[in-house]
């Protein structure tokens, strides 16, 4: 689990390199770690929306005491 946490990837490397198919590696490496933040960050985003959605508000009668926030 990242945790939202996404540590970078051939961060010490120089983008070009003398062996051509080492360059393609690399770029494919990057382009599969693109697409798996990218998935991360969408599946979060919908387990999150899955999340919310079922939540019931709660019910207040009256009568009933709140906490109140004053931040607005």
């Amino acid at each position: 689990t990242c945790y939202g946490y996404q540590p970078p990837l051939f961060g010490h490397q120089v983008p070009e390199v003398e062996v051509p198919a080492a360059q393609t590696l690399v770029r494919r490496c990057r382009l599969s770690w693109i697409r798996a933040c990218a998935a991360i960050t969408q599946t979060n985003a919908d387990y999150s929306h899955q999340h919310r959605r079922h939540r019931p508000g709660p019910i207040f009668q009256p009568g009933d005491q709140a906490w109140l926030s004053s931040a607005n």
